[in-house]
């Protein structure tokens, strides 16, 4: 077994189990720590995961807000409607997954290109997180979805944000 598919296994047996918190923190950290390594990497190779956008445009409390509250909420909703379509094309959790995080990866693009390739494997992980919940009811699939995608994104605001 490839270490994805044992990783993707535990998160299914922490939900499986009715440990909803224990699938958070495993699953945020599935997604955060190659995405940080990633991150790590690109700013040393010079690019940036910022740009104009995060730049002082608004008071520091209205990104954290928007980020770390608004935009996972709506982003996971849009996930509905989303997944909708990609069935009707497959219904296998690992394509949905890929053609979910391009998805999102080509739509934070259009901010930033590099936000594109540090998104990609955030979105697969919170798309899989939302599949699999999503068995359990709309409501779960939303709630941790959100949650882990607030997490992620409560991090990297507060970094910029102090960065500034």
């Amino acid at each position: 077994m490839i270490p994805i598919t044992k990783m993707a296994q535990k998160a299914e047996n922490l939900a499986l189990a009715n440990k909803p918190f224990q699938y958070v923190l495993a699953a945020y950290l599935i997604g955060v720590l190659p995405t940080l390594v990633l991150s790590a990497l690109l700013y040393a190779a010079g690019l940036p995961p910022q740009n104009k956008v995060m730049e002082g445009n608004f008071p520091p409390w209205v990104d954290i807000v928007g980020t770390s509250l608004f935009s996972p909420v709506v982003e996971t909703l849009l996930m509905f409607p989303m997944f909708g379509m990609l069935r009707v094309f497959t219904s296998r959790i690992g394509w949905l997954c890929t053609w979910s995080a391009l998805i999102w990866a080509l739509l934070h693009s259009a901010l930033h290109p590099v936000w594109g390739l540090t998104t990609f494997w955030t979105f697969f992980v919170l798309s899989f997180s939302f599949l699999l919940w999503e068995r359990r009811g709309k409501m779960w699939a939303f709630a941790i979805t959100a949650i882990i995608h607030s997490l992620n994104n409560t991090i990297v605001i507060v970094a910029v944000t102090l960065s500034r």
